[in-house]
Order: structure tokens, then sequence, then C-alpha cells
């Protein structure tokens, strides 16, 4: 993932789902700026070309992201 790639060289701050980087926070590679701030929830979309045709790389890829985001897992920024 590049940004947060760009994050750990120093680039700047970036906002990600918690389970994005909790290993480099927990290591101390990244640290959380703001711990006490929630963003606003919200919709998130995921487009793919069509669902007929759909790779089971990537509707694993949503069903893993559905599951994470009804977990409500917090977002870290880093």
């Amino acid at each position: 993932m590049a940004l947060r790639l760009a994050a750990l060289r120093g680039v700047g701050a970036c906002q990600f789902p918690t389970f994005v980087v909790a290993e480099d926070i927990a290591a101390g590679r990244l640290i959380d700026l703001l711990p006490d701030w929630l963003p606003k929830a919200g919709i998130i979309h995921a487009m793919f070309p069509s669902k007929r045709g759909l790779l089971p790389s990537v509707r694993a890829l949503l069903d893993f992201l559905v599951e994470q985001y009804a977990a409500k897992q917090p977002l870290a920024t880093v």
C-alpha cells in the first residue's frame, strides 16, 4: 500500500483503518497522532467492473472489508 509506505518513510500523515497499521503502531514504526479522534461514520464504496465474472480474489477482498468495517474498527490517523 503506497500511502502506508509513505507514512512509514515519514512523508506525511495518513488516515488508515486501525487493522491496517496496528502492527506498525505496536512496533513503534508509526504513531497514532489523534488517538481520541474518530471520523464520522459514512458509506464506503468499492468499485469493480462487473459482478458477472467477479474474480474470487476480489470477492474475498470485499467480504474481508465488510467483515472488518462491520466490526466498527476505529481508524488510526498516523
